[in-house]
């Protein structure tokens, strides 16, 4: 599945108005790819924990009340 999804998301194929976005998804479909090949890290995962090395405040931005807070109104910069 991660070579079907890398050959279909890598930046080198897409079109060069869609590059950044490639670029993006092709980091996301990395990081997975690192999270469940590697078993510590999948346990981590599957237990709902956050990823080793993070922090509260990281927690706080990605999945705190400012996440919940974006989720429903929006950034607030913007």
């Amino acid at each position: 599945a991660y070579r079907a999804l890398s050959l279909k998301y890598h930046p080198d194929t897409a079109d060069a108005g869609r590059r950044d976005a490639a670029t993006r998804e092709m980091q996301l479909l990395n990081e997975a790819y690192a999270i469940l090949r590697d078993p510590a890290r999948r346990r981590r995962y599957d237990a709902g924990l956050p990823p080793e090395g993070s922090n509260a405040w990281d927690l706080f931005w990605e999945r705190g009340l400012y996440g919940m807070f974006v989720d429903r109104f929006g950034e607030p910069w913007r």
